[in-house]
C-alpha cells in the first residue's frame, strides 16, 4: 500500500501540510505489513502559485506517484474527481506529522470519503 499525505517537507517528521492542491510536497508513504517502509517526496510546486487547477495536478501527481491512498484535510471536486479516476481512495487526515497522520490512519481505520470534502476555491485547494 502506498498513501500520499500532503506535507510541508520532505520527510516522516515533517509537518504535514493542511491544504491538498497548493501543498507544498507530497510524502508517498509505502507500508508493508501495516508498518511504515518509507517515504519517497514528491514535489508539488509547480501548483502552489497555480491560477487555477491547482487541486487537479496535484489530484494527478499523486495519481503519478502510484499511490492508492491519500489522506488529506478538504479535496474540492475537480480534484476529487480526478483521484476518483485513478482509483485512489480518499480518507480524512488527522496528525501533526506524516508519521503521525499514516499512524493514525491505520490505527483509527476511519471511514473513506466518498464526496469532495471542500468547494473548489482558488488558493486554497
Amino acid at each position: 500500500m502506498k498513501i500520499a499525505v500532503p506535507s510541508t517537507g520532505t520527510t516522516l517528521e515533517a509537518p504535514v501540510d493542511d491544504r491538498f492542491g497548493r501543498a507544498h510536497y507530497f510524502c508517498i508513504v509505502t507500508l508493508e505489513d501495516q508498518s511504515i517502509t518509507g517515504c519517497e517526496s514528491v514535489d508539488n510546486s509547480d501548483n502552489i502559485d497555480a491560477a487555477h487547477g491547482a487541486g487537479s495536478g496535484a489530484a494527478e501527481l499523486v495519481a503519478e506517484s502510484g499511490a492508492d491512498t491519500l489522506l488529506a484535510p478538504y479535496v474540492g471536486p475537480s480534484a476529487f474527481a480526478g483521484l476518483d479516476a485513478a482509483n485512489i481512495a480518499v480518507y480524512p487526515l488527522k496528525g501533526e506529522t506524516v508519521k503521525d497522520a499514516v499512524e493514525t490512519f491505520l490505527k483509527e481505520s476511519p471511514a473513506r470519503i466518498e464526496n469532495p470534502s471542500g468547494p473548489g476555491h482558488h488558493g486554497s485547494l
